[in-house]
């Protein structure tokens, strides 16, 4: 946001301290957007899920915009932090051994949290090991995306979308995105005020169609997503033999 000045310093000094001089990209501010021009910049409401805050429409966005930069440019592969991200000491060191010991994805989650830290570990590189991830919700604080995995991202729900960012990336399996995480994570929330305050807990909400929509939504994707982390781990993923696990 261009009003947080102070956060913006907190940013450009962490990230300095391990060599990397950021590009700052300008948020879209959710509160300011009327219900119309929320609806012309691709968001839409869903009859079987809570409609999103004023926060999280803004915040799936910003990804957005992000994005959209990235492939403004020449470069292979970008990172994208949000602006409350804590990074590892050699952050540079590790994203590039990741790059070059590793293809054939399109996203590599750097954070991750106990609960999420499951799936078919594909590589050890360096101390970390790199796993297809079958909980890659919870979170979208630091990603590597390759242009190919930019442009899936935006064509899958750059122009429409009804869940928050990480949601939409937790159903990635199902454009045939593969997502690969880190453990230990190399980004991780600094822990200090959010800019997505105001958020609250969403209940399921009394049955009826909408929760069995929900409870076979949640059933599908748990089995999809165990065949897709399968087949990637086979097939997809290729690690130089060193690094093979």
């Amino acid at each position: 946001m261009d009003r947080a000045v102070e956060r913006r310093a907190a940013v450009k000094r962490r990230l300095g301290n391990c060599g990397v001089v950021p590009e700052f990209v300008r948020a879209v501010d959710g509160r300011c957007l009327s219900d119309s021009e929320a609806r012309q910049r691709g968001y839409r409401t869903s009859r079987f899920h809570q409609p999103l805050q004023a926060s999280e429409i803004g915040c799936a966005l910003s990804h957005f915009q992000a994005l959209k930069l990235f492939l403004e440019t020449g470069e292979a592969s970008c990172v994208i932090l949000e602006d409350d991200a804590e990074v590892s000491p050699n952050f540079i060191d590790q994203v590039r051994m990741l790059e070059s010991s590793i293809s054939g994805w399109d996203l590599i989650k750097l954070e991750n949290r106990p609960s999420a830290v499951k799936g078919p570990v594909v590589a050890r590189v360096e101390g970390m090991d790199v796993f297809v991830s079958l909980r890659p919700g919870f979170g979208a604080t630091g990603f590597v995306y390759s242009r190919l995995g930019a442009r899936k991202v935006l064509d899958s729900w750059g122009a429409a979308f009804s869940r928050p960012y990480d949601t939409l990336l937790s159903k990635a399996w199902r454009q045939r995105m593969c997502i690969l995480q880190v453990f230990p994570a190399l980004v991780w929330e600094d822990g200090g005020e959010s800019m997505m305050a105001g958020r609250v807990p969403r209940s399921s909400g009394p049955p009826g169609l909408a929760g069995l929509v929900r409870g076979v939504d949640r059933l599908t994707d748990s089995l999809g997503k165990r065949i897709h982390a399968w087949l990637v781990s086979r097939w997809k993923v290729h690690v130089l033999p060193a690094y093979r696990p």
